[in-house]
């Protein structure tokens, strides 16, 4: 077994396999492909779907699949407008959802740009979110 926060690294029939201990006695396992673009309609800056992925263990490739589930539907609140410090500004929205494999229900911050959804962040949705996404799709 790797110490705490040790890696161990390897390549297998194209997937690269990375393993770590986040936890005492938990062994996270993370596997990526050789192509993580993002899925059609959608962009995002790779380096923030890693800090997800290593703060909450999912990623914004699967987060974007709550846009188009077919079990329940996403929650839609927004649109805010956000202002960056140069003064340029633009239309954000948060969408409330469940992953898939997890059953987690997560908030998506997101924008459109030309014609795209660009996820800006995600986390695990706190309770309110969690209650109105529930009520949304008449989950007991």
């Amino acid at each position: 077994m790797l110490p705490h926060g040790d890696r161990e690294d390897e390549e297998d029939c194209g997937l690269k396999i990375s393993t770590r201990i986040k936890f005492p006695h938990r062994l996270y396992i993370q596997t990526r492909m050789l192509i993580e673009s993002p899925p059609p309609g959608f962009e995002w800056d790779p380096k923030m779907n890693e800090r997800c992925d290593e703060r909450w263990f999912f990623s914004f490739f699967d987060v974007a699949r709550i846009f188009s589930d077919d079990e329940y539907d996403f929650l839609e609140l927004g649109p805010k407008t956000f202002q960056y410090s140069d003064g340029r500004s633009e239309e954000r929205y948060v969408a409330i959802g469940m992953l898939e494999r997890s059953r987690l229900i997560v908030a998506v911050v997101y924008t459109i740009r030309e014609g795209r959804r660009r996820i800006i962040t995600a986390h695990p949705a706190p309770e309110k979110q969690r209650a109105a996404f529930n009520a949304h799709n008449g989950i007991v």
